[in-house]
């Protein structure tokens, strides 16, 4: 890992790599990235500067943007409103775009499950002031962000004790604040980032230079992936 660097010569060294490249495609994570870490997953907003300065590099020539997260693809939609970008929800689970569609169908297979995993949560922490459970269509979130310190350990032993109910078809994915138990398939951030960076070239018969910007151990993933190694920005 390099020292850190200013964002005017971050700026710089994307610019000129997409010059030699002629194409541009930036990947981001949405919350504690594009929009601050909110106290709960509804305040986070995508600022209207931001969001304009996003509309343009998604509809730029030769440019593609897309947004992986882990919310929900319909709530990162409505709460990003960028409708030529590429959207991922559910840590890549699911994605949508110009001409992109994609659905892993493993971990469809689960999504009754999840509900039922969500309800069961609902109920076993319903009593800790502070906690949150969040169902989605392909996972639920337990944020603790607000939780009492003394009730965390107990919060840790519900959330593992349920998806042990569960095993080996869910596993928990922790993240800043939250932990996420999503289907326990071979499929992850980065294997989304690969599976959009693929689709983007070929659909454009362009070969762009990736950004990938992250904030959150989820998107580490990207990282490692087995082949173009992206330009990173955390």
């Amino acid at each position: 890992m390099r020292a850190p660097s200013a964002p005017a010569a971050v700026a710089a060294e994307v610019r000129d790599a997409a010059r030699s490249h002629g194409a541009l495609l930036i990947l981001s994570d949405f919350d504690g990235t594009l929009a601050p870490i909110a106290p709960s997953p509804a305040d986070a907003r995508l600022a209207p500067p931001v969001r304009k300065v996003l509309s343009r590099l998604a509809g730029a020539p030769a440019t593609g943007l897309a947004v992986i997260s882990g919310r929900d693809l319909a709530d990162l939609r409505a709460r990003s409103e960028l409708p030529n970008a590429i959207l991922a929800g559910c840590h890549g689970l699911v994605i949508e775009g110009p001409g992109l569609e994609f659905v892993h169908l493993q971990a469809a297979e689960c999504r009754q499950m999840l509900a039922g995993l969500a309800t069961e949560l609902v109920e076993r922490l319903g009593g800790l002031r502070g906690v949150e459970v969040e169902p989605k269509e392909y996972g639920v979130a337990v944020h603790y962000r607000r939780a009492y310190p003394s009730d965390l350990a107990e919060v840790f032993f519900q959330v593992e004790e349920a998806r042990e109910n569960y095993a080996p078809h869910l596993t928990t994915r922790p993240g800043k604040k939250v932990l996420e138990l999503v289907p326990n398939v071979p499929w992850n951030k980065g294997e989304c980032a690969l599976w959009i960076r693929d689709r983007w070239a070929r659909q454009h018969s362009l070969d762009p230079t990736v950004v990938y910007i992250r904030d959150d151990e989820t998107d580490e993933s990207a990282l490692r992936a087995p082949r173009g190694k992206p330009n990173t920005v955390r």
